[in-house]
């Protein structure tokens, strides 16, 4: 097969890959409206385009970082800082903290997520419902990078679906109020261009750590091309859904700005009336959507960090594989249980400070060297290689 042309299967891996970016990035967050509200809503109807600039400047640090990946085969966070920051300790010292911060930051806005989420569902208090998610991610995390992007491509598949039917509600319920807010193209007085373009750095800055981090699940990605439409695939899927979640609460706009579970209340005060079957199709694209955010993220750390623990058996002879899952699987709950105790300090306290800060040590630590720096290097590096 030529190198300029892609098969299904290749591109089907970008696909994988680039919904594992997606859920870790939005998952439960898009699914609840979190995300829309917090950073794209206030700006009125200019949140129907803004989701697409945030999620392109992510899309397009995933190629960077991908190529990175690719060129040097480093498929653990640790091995890609090795590569991008050479010898400096200081560099690759912080890189691990920031990581392992924007990782527990992330993990514990959604494990607080889980937790209202199952409260909402079962009446389960919110620490039990943290729990009980954190104990099905660890099973799914047993089966590694090749169940999590399945299962990751599966979620936005089913994500995408989910948000056009309730798009469409929507229109049918509330056509007129939609009409009056897109005609006139409503933008809240108390929005600014300022506060916009810092929501967008907010949130595509405070996320471009994905990109090197989720190398964990980027081995099939042989190609130049296929982390090409890693990016094109992250920029149009995120931008979708998130433009989607922010048309679908424009005609309620005054009533869900602050609300950390928007569409929860949209649903229940607006359409479940009209359709009783609605909110059970919610909850279900919220589960998978939860697991795709949970899972990828706990097991970007415990890859990274499960040969800090003895590779042999306790007592017993046992095989490497053996060993390293079972390595991995520890790993996974002391990062779990981490990220729900830290969640106990509330979603909007997370989100709104955790993710400002991870994007300011974000920018001068991996944007400006894989935006500035590594293009330039690979270029150099393979046509000294002729490549």
């Amino acid at each position: 097969m030529s190198e300029k042309r892609l098969g299904i299967k290749e591109l089907g891996s970008s696909f994988a890959c680039a919904n594992v970016y997606i859920g870790a990035l939005v998952g439960p967050a898009l699914v609840a409206g979190t995300y829309a509200v917090t950073f794209f809503l206030p700006a009125g109807c200019n949140s129907l385009w803004t989701p697409f600039v945030a999620c392109g400047i992510v899309g397009l640090m995933c190629v960077f970082a991908a190529e990175i990946i690719r060129e040097f085969k480093t498929y653990d966070y640790g091995a890609a800082a090795n590569v991008i920051y050479g010898g400096n300790k200081i560099l690759r010292g912080v890189f691990e903290i920031y990581i392992i911060l924007s990782n527990v930051v992330g993990c514990a806005i959604v494990q607080s997520m889980s937790g209202t989420f199952c409260q909402e569902l079962f009446g389960f208090p919110p620490l039990a419902g943290m729990v009980i998610m954190a104990g099905i991610s660890l099973v799914m995390i047993y089966f590694r990078d090749k169940m999590i992007r399945f299962m990751n491509s599966a979620m936005s598949v089913v994500m995408m679906i989910g948000f056009i039917v309730i798009s469409v509600l929507v229109i049918l319920l509330y056509g007129d109020k939609l009409m009056e807010a897109l005609s006139g193209w409503y933008v809240p007085e108390t929005s600014s261009p300022g506060q916009m373009w810092n929501n967008i750095r907010i949130f595509a800055f405070g996320s471009t750590g994905f990109a090197i981090t989720l190398c964990c699940v980027e081995q099939p990605i042989k190609k130049f091309r296929q982390s090409v439409w890693i990016g094109v695939f992250t920029m149009i899927c995120g931008g979708i859904m998130m433009a989607l979640s922010c048309f679908t609460f424009l005609p309620f706009i005054g009533e869900v700005l602050g609300n950390p579970v928007p569409l929860v209340y949209v649903m229940d005060n607006y359409i479940s009336g009209y359709f009783g079957w609605i909110p059970t199709v919610y909850y279900i694209i919220m589960l998978l959507a939860i697991l795709s955010s949970i899972v990828p993220g706990c097991y970007m750390i415990s890859s990274r960090w499960q040969n800090l623990l003895p590779d042999k058996g306790f007592g017993k002879e046992r095989t490497k594989e053996f060993c390293d899952n079972r390595n991995n699987m520890m790993i996974a709950v002391i990062y779990l249980a981490a990220c729900t105790g830290i969640s106990m300090l509330g979603l909007s306290t997370v989100l709104n400070y955790g993710l400002n800060i991870i994007s300011y040590i974000g920018i001068p630590l991996v944007c400006i060297p894989i935006f500035f720096i590594w293009p330039y290097k690979l270029h150099k590096r393979r046509k000294a290689a002729g490549k």
